[in-house]
């Protein structure tokens, strides 16, 4: 089964990416008002990166000591240029204010993004979007920064996780798109935007440890499109396949039948990632041998940037309590206690939206890319 799972999400996902991280939405005017309000609000320590781990991801490609990671990106086409361009820097400066400049005084050398010009110009990523024609001026490796636009109140975010190395040569294989929607506030869009650049550096959400049900609790049946996906199953069973499996995997959720709803489970498993794109010496898919792992701080980070809110994902209708999100936080956890069997409000706290840095997602880029004197 696993062989087969490999060869259909293979041909899913462009050639060569690693796990995109999960689509970051809210998916009606209510809830975005809920999350915007949130903003700011809560405490603990912590953090988590691929970097470092198992699997072909690592950080960016920098030169001789001393010099910086800069990230070359280009927009994707004119609309995201027009709508995306002051975002782009909204989301660097919530960075940049807490790593501060690369030095040996701040302890890092991540320099931040660089708009690719040539000849004084700024290059787009395509010469022809709709089909994906690449830009011979800009590098392989730039990001391709795209407004990711819907026809209803979801705005919809998601990025590759850290560099792919030069060693998987497909263009445009370092994305970043961006959920933009008319009257969803600015502040709010750059504060995504800075979510998705956090996996652009190497940070995963903190949910993605193993050790997540000590300190958090999932509960699938309230994400958004949850019912829908039972009913494929139903409609089109899989063997060995249930509902559970879907949403504890990082995979099944982008099998055709249920990418296409944009199901959200993905986002929230504690699996290690399985590579999708490596094969034996034969050319059978073999990924589950070849898995991304995710290390971490010992504390575990609610402050984090990288984290979830209790809003995020909430299927439509629920109200918004401990018993109806998707994510709660253990009013007592920690890695030596054992959590509860089910959510009750006296064990349970909704997580509210985290609009700054945390001192941890700032150590954690530092130890990524530490300053080399």
């Amino acid at each position: 089964m696993l062989l087969t799972l490999f060869a259909i999400f293979g041909m899913l996902v462009r050639a060569c990416i690693p796990p995109f991280n999960g689509v970051r939405y809210l998916d009606n005017a209510t809830l975005l008002d809920e999350a915007v309000a949130q903003m700011g609000l809560y405490l603990q320590t912590g953090g988590a990166t691929i970097v470092g781990g198992m699997g072909p991801a690592r950080n960016l490609p920098a030169g001789d000591p001393g010099q910086t990671f800069i990230i070359p990106y280009c927009m994707a086409d004119q609309y995201s240029e027009s709508h995306l361009a002051g975002i782009m820097e909204k989301a660097w400066n919530l960075w940049f204010k807490k790593l501060g400049t690369p030095a040996a005084s701040t302890g890092h050398r991540l320099g931040g993004f660089w708009h690719v010009i040539n000849n004084g110009k700024l290059q787009r990523c395509f010469t022809d979007y709709k089909n994906k024609i690449w830009n011979p001026l800009g590098p392989a490796e730039t990001l391709v920064v795209d407004a990711s636009v819907t026809h209803s109140l979801r705005g919809m975010s998601t990025a590759t996780l850290d560099y792919i190395p030069d060693s998987c040569p497909a263009v445009h294989r370092h994305r970043m798109d961006t959920g933009y929607y008319y009257g969803i506030p600015e502040d709010y869009t750059a504060w995504l935007t800075a979510h998705e650049k956090g996996h652009v550096f190497g940070l995963i959400y903190e949910l993605s440890r193993e050790d997540r049900d000590h300190h958090d609790h999932f509960e699938c049946k309230n994400l958004e499109d949850c019912d829908q996906v039972v009913a494929r199953l139903k409609a089109n069973s899989i063997p060995n396949v249930d509902i559970d499996t879907i949403c504890g995997s990082q995979i099944w959720g982008h099998v055709s039948q249920f990418d296409e709803i944009g199901f959200a489970a993905p986002a929230f498993s504690t699996l290690p990632f399985m590579d999708p794109y490596h094969k034996d010496k034969g050319g059978n898919p073999n990924g589950d041998k070849h898995p991304y792992t995710v290390p971490h701080s010992n504390d575990y980070d609610m402050m984090s940037i990288m984290q979830y809110a209790s809003v995020d994902f909430i299927k439509q209708g629920n109200r918004f309590d401990v018993y109806s999100v998707p994510l709660v936080q253990w009013n007592h956890s920690g890695p030596n206690v054992t959590p509860p069997k089910e959510v009750t409000e006296d064990n349970a706290l909704i997580i509210i939206a985290w609009d700054k840095l945390s001192t941890d997602d700032v150590d954690m880029i530092k130890s990524i890319y530490p300053y080399v004197g």
